[in-house]
């Protein structure tokens, strides 16, 4: 999944900021520190006192007050030690990598959100363009897609004339 982001503020002191959310399967998010990240539910999962998931997140935080495009990547088969991969892009690039274990995402009839989960953590600011893949994009999508800047048709001139 992908999407551009210009966030007004990161940094709230009691709640994250939602980019997509899938309910009981997957949240794409900024944490309140200001760090990118992807949590994957999965009922396989060691318990926390928020539910049964795995989450990778950034050391780079996210910028306010300017666009900027995010990407999270999931393959089932894509770890060398058998877990699946996850990877979170910055601006085109690898930000960060990892695998979580004991299986895939957990299947969800929940409603997708985007820039809230569940009457919560709002995103405070502007998010365009979000794209979510039935597969996982290369590196070289992912820089295209930034590369390209949000502009994927024709732009038409400014003074349209009959």
């Amino acid at each position: 999944m992908e999407a551009w982001i210009n966030p007004d503020t990161v940094l709230k002191p009691t709640e994250h900021s939602s980019i997509v959310d899938k309910g009981t399967s997957y949240w794409f998010l900024i944490l309140n520190t200001g760090e990118l990240a992807f949590l994957r539910f999965n009922q396989n999962d060691p318990q926390t006192s928020y539910g049964k998931f795995s989450i990778l997140s950034t050391t780079d935080t996210i910028p306010t007050g300017t666009w900027t495009h995010v990407a999270a990547t999931y393959s089932v088969s894509g770890s060398v030690s058998g877990g699946n991969a996850v990877k979170l892009y910055i601006n085109g690039e690898l930000s960060k990598g990892g695998s979580f274990t004991n299986g895939p995402i957990d299947s969800s009839t929940s409603d997708l959100t985007i820039g809230d989960r569940m009457d919560l953590h709002y995103f405070e600011g502007e998010i365009d363009e979000v794209k979510i893949y039935n597969r996982t994009l290369d590196i070289s999508e992912i820089l295209e897609h930034y590369n390209d800047a949000g502009f994927s048709g024709v732009l038409f001139p400014a003074k349209l004339e009959r």
